[in-house]
């Protein structure tokens, strides 16, 4: 995992495997924007939704790029920006989970 230390260029989502969720097509999030919160110990991906209805069947167009980042205190984070060059997402009890959290040295 590379770290891009520009926060204006965030991160992308290389895979996702909340599978239900209506941006994720293929293993692959195609929501133009990714938002995360720290709930219960977890970066949580709030994106995550089965409500919306499908704009396309074709496959991801593009890979979603992380918009914001409330969980300030991940090694990934600047200024509430994903600084990490792409995340990867999984899926367990009904909550899509960055893959990518990890607690920065100035918080353990």
């Amino acid at each position: 995992m590379t770290v891009n230390r520009d926060p204006v260029s965030s991160g992308t989502v290389s895979q996702c495997e909340a599978n239900d969720c209506t941006y994720n097509q293929e293993k692959q999030c195609n929501a133009g924007a990714v938002y995360f919160n720290f709930v219960e110990g977890k970066a949580n991906c709030y994106t995550y939704t089965t409500e919306s209805v499908r704009e396309t069947d074709s496959g991801a167009q593009n890979a979603g790029q992380v918009a914001q980042c409330s969980v300030i205190d991940c090694v990934y984070n600047e200024v509430q920006a994903c600084v990490s060059d792409s995340i990867s997402l999984s899926f367990s009890d009904g909550i899509a989970k960055c893959n990518q959290y990890v607690l920065s040295d100035n918080e353990k």
